[in-house]
């Protein structure tokens, strides 16, 4: 990969905006408006493709500047897949990190990818992928969710309970109850202080 090709990766979006308005001005006249989804769309893969590329080196630097576009820089549906579909080619810390991201993406077209890295022989990854199911999962998560909130090392069980905590969508409040139910003491007090946490007071009454 030559060093120039990084240029749209280092430049501010603010820089990237005025050289997107000038090319624009210039050649907007004589592109077609299916040439210019095409250019899009060409660009757009080039990009996932130089960020993906970042992820799997070894420089830390720029992995960490890669993971800023993870983050939202480079939307859609079809960046989150590839960006999740490298998972299982990182090192362990590049795994955490990069699931960490695409919590913080929110875009639930990870979720699948990111389940698996709970197989993870590293528990930082574990407690990473338990964390990123705040924002990517659902009700249907809950059981997972509740399992791990008094069971593993300190880290999962944090991150399983601040993710039961963050989840949202129809549903959660009563999968959470339900998950109380013949639960052992140490997991229903942690799912006492979610549902105390998630100010679900219509459930309260029925524990």
């Amino acid at each position: 990969m030559s060093w120039h090709r990084l240029g749209p990766l280092r430049a501010p979006r603010s820089a990237w905006f005025g050289l997107a308005v000038a090319t624009g001005l210039l050649l907007g006249q004589f592109a077609s408006p299916a040439v210019s989804r095409a250019q899009d769309a060409d660009d757009d893969a080039a990009q996932i493709e130089m960020v993906v590329g970042l992820l799997k080196g070894d420089d830390r630097d720029m992995r960490a500047l890669a993971l800023q576009y993870v983050r939202g820089e480079l939307a859609g549906e079809k960046a989150t897949r590839q960006f999740a579909a490298i998972l299982p080619d990182l090192a362990p810390d590049a795994q955490a990190a990069l699931i960490e991201a695409l919590g913080e993406r929110g875009d639930a077209a990870a979720r699948a990818d990111v389940l698996k890295m709970l197989e993870s022989e590293t528990a930082a990854v574990r407690a990473a992928a338990l964390g990123a199911l705040g924002a990517l999962g659902g009700a249907d998560d809950v059981p997972l969710l509740a399992k791990h909130a008094a069971e593993g090392s300190e880290a999962e069980t944090a991150a399983a309970q601040k993710a039961l905590k963050r989840l949202r969508g129809d549903g959660v409040d009563d999968a959470v109850l339900a998950a109380l139910k013949g639960a052992e003491p140490a997991r229903k007090a942690a799912l006492l202080g979610v549902l105390a946490a998630r100010n679900a007071r219509q459930a309260l009454p029925d524990v």
